[in-house]
């Protein structure tokens, strides 16, 4: 960041990610540089129009000659230790998972799930996305990442992180989180996580799709009502958000009896859903929200399972429950239901470059027009995650975090694909640069020849 009193960004459109609000054309952002334990960051000073602005002498201006600005991207659920490149873990056995969890506890094990994770999360900023919620990773290796970059030693988005989830034994997701079978072992697991610093607490509801061995095993609930109250009171009690993995009407319902914030995933919803969606008196805010996840099961079911390098099993899954979360979608928007955007990056196919296509399924699904997919991507996003007055818009008072592009996207959303310059706080990535996992590319492209022909 160079040494000035800030940035004035000048002869931009801008959509701030307020749903009312209308487009700024021949805009200003005025970034100013604050200081935060010795590190600069920018906050925005004022956004509006370059012949009603006056630009302060030592703020470095920069024209976007005619580019369009929107807030930066908000990934509400997401993993940090995969990047959606086909591996065979999924087919491995119990006992050879043990053995590359015990590597993974080891000096170079936790070094290289680092490295990916550090490599993930840049990956992700350069497309755009500045906040990622980290929903589960191994080993609380995911707050030593946000850590490093809320120290400034390396250039990443902001991170709400989760540490280790919550699941039953033999439950989905057993690999990255604690075992609790019984209301006390949840309580335990929730102190734990706030002991070593977690943002939100990540519970397993239902079993899921890509550890499944059974067919009709995704969805299966798993924690039961009793514990998911327990974890939940003990969160609410320490200020955190509870987010539920829950892929089926039944894991919905008890997740929400039990107070969870919000449900990720999800699947078809019946009237009690709905009702305690809206009117939860054990969440937080009093009710919940609904993070879809679209991504993840209409990529499982569009490849064969051979290029995903799942098993048949886990495939079949995935087709059981896309119609239902699709569903439950198309529902919560009928019913009002508070909806966010996340991607489920780390499911294979589904990148952490990729999140714009999280928007065009939403938009195309729910009948959404691209402003709508945006503002829930941005200061929806942050509503839903309590950082509204930090990020979310771009307002007065908000960190510098947004995204510019050479096209509108309120016209094409594929414009996101590839951001012209992306800001987060305040800091400039002039030209990004996203690494693209080539055997996913090479296999896209072969389709597209081939529907070409």
């Amino acid at each position: 960041m160079k040494k000035s009193g800030g940035y004035a960004f000048i002869n931009c459109t801008i959509f701030n990610g307020i749903l009312v609000s209308d487009v700024i054309h021949n805009g200003i952002i005025l970034v100013k540089f604050q200081m935060n334990k010795k590190n600069n960051f920018g906050i925005i000073e004022n956004v509006s129009t370059i012949n009603n602005t006056e630009i302060p002498d030592n703020y470095e201006i920069i024209d976007l000659n005619n580019k369009f600005v929107i807030p930066g991207l908000i990934n509400a659920h997401a993993h940090l230790t995969g990047d959606g490149k086909p591996r065979k873990l999924s087919s491995k056995s119990e006992k050879t998972i043990k053995r590359l969890l015990w590597i993974a506890r080891r000096w170079i094990g936790k070094k290289l799930i680092q490295y990916m994770m550090r490599k993930n999360a840049k990956n992700a900023l350069n497309a755009g996305i500045t906040t990622i919620r980290a929903l589960g990773d191994p080993y609380f290796y995911d707050l030593e990442v946000r850590d490093k970059i809320n120290k400034n030693k390396f250039v990443g988005p902001r991170l709400l992180v989760a540490g280790k989830g919550l699941t039953i034994t033999g439950g989905h997701g057993w690999v990255m989180s604690h075992i609790v079978d019984s209301p006390w072992e949840a309580r335990k697991a929730v102190r734990e996580n706030v002991k070593n610093g977690v943002d939100v607490i990540k519970l397993i509801a239902t079993g899921g799709v890509m550890d499944s061995r059974k067919i009709g095993e995704a969805g299966r609930p798993q924690l039961t009502v009793e514990e998911i109250t327990a974890a939940c009171d003990e969160a609410h009690r320490a200020g955190l958000r509870v987010a539920a993995h829950a892929e089926s009407t039944q894991g919905i319902k008890e997740s929400l009896l039990g107070g969870v914030d919000t449900i990720e995933h999800g699947s078809d919803l019946d009237d009690e859903c709905i009702k305690l969606f809206k009117n939860n008196p054990r969440s937080l805010l009093g009710y919940s929200s609904l993070i879809p996840t679209l991504s993840a099961p209409i990529n499982i079911c569009k490849w064969g399972y051979e290029q995903l390098k799942i098993t048949e099993i886990q495939q079949k899954n995935a087709t059981l429950i896309k119609n239902e979360m699709i569903n439950g979608f198309k529902k919560a928007l009928q019913n009002g239901i508070s909806i966010g955007v996340g991607s489920d990056a780390t499911v294979t196919f589904v990148t952490h470059y990729d999140f714009w296509k999280e928007l065009d399924f939403m938009s195309k699904i729910g009948n959404l027009s691209p402003k709508e997919v945006l503002h829930l991507a941005t200061l929806g996003n942050a509503r839903i995650l309590g950082i509204e007055n930090e990020t979310g818009s771009i307002e007065p008072g908000k960190s510098a975090d947004f995204v510019v592009l050479n096209q509108d996207p309120l016209s094409d959303l594929s414009t996101l694909a590839q951001p012209f310059m992306v800001v987060i706080r305040g800091k400039l990535i002039k030209k990004p640069k996203i690494k693209k996992i080539k055997i996913i590319e090479r296999i896209k492209r072969k389709e597209h020849n081939m529907n070409n022909d």
